[in-house]
């Protein structure tokens, strides 16, 4: 769960934003792994829709992972390709605060609907990357990209999961109300604070991949 501080960090202190530079140079893969720790628009996003899994049945969660993957997959590779630029943080805000309301009402969505939601997720997380065509370790930029997504994702929804099992849905609900609190209160962000960020996310990246 030090994923937490790490985001609240990003988001009160939007230059941390491009705090990837701070883990060093570890190469494409893990600099792409690590990278919804630095960006507060990814990693809200990924943290709602890890809290929302979490009041959703194991056997729907294993799928929609499967399609969270292939959705980031998608959107790593073609997303760039096709001009789409990344989410902005008030949009991922405002979908952040929805999955955590949601989570704190508790019920339980279709198969279908679970999949689908993990899929916008999984492409909107995807659209954060900005990879470079012609970078030499592009398939470990794209790898790790959504190794990274995944990873985040999971390592939430687990210990989340154990809890709703052995205490009930109290933690996961005091879990969603953060989300939902931190996503109004980034939705409501004026559009210079929101594009700033991005900005400095976007600077971060091309820092890294330029070395």
């Amino acid at each position: 769960m030090r994923v937490w501080p790490a985001l609240i960090l990003s988001l009160l202190w939007p230059g941390a934003a491009a705090a990837h530079q701070a883990f060093g140079d570890l190469g494409p893969f893990s600099d792409n792994m690590l990278h919804p720790l630095a960006d507060p628009a990814q990693g809200l996003l990924l943290l709602a829709l890890a809290v929302w899994l979490a009041r959703q049945p194991v056997a729907v969660v294993r799928l929609a992972v499967l399609v969270l993957a292939v959705a980031a997959l998608a959107a790593i590779v073609f997303g760039a390709r096709m001009g789409l630029g990344p989410v902005s943080l008030r949009v991922s805000g405002a979908l952040a605060a929805g999955l955590g309301i949601w989570a704190i009402i508790g019920r339980t969505a279709p198969a279908v609907l679970v999949s689908l939601v993990a899929a916008g997720a999984g492409l909107a997380a995807g659209l954060a990357f900005e990879l470079d065509p012609a970078s030499v370790g592009r398939v470990q930029e794209v790898a790790g990209g959504m190794a990274g997504i995944v990873l985040a994702c999971i390592l939430v929804w687990a210990p989340l999961n154990l809890l709703e099992r052995r205490i009930g849905p109290v933690a996961v609900r005091v879990a969603a109300s953060w989300i939902a609190a931190i996503g109004i209160m980034t939705a409501m962000l004026p559009d210079q604070a929101s594009a700033a960020s991005s900005a400095e996310i976007r600077a971060g990246t091309s820092g890294t991949e330029a070395k």
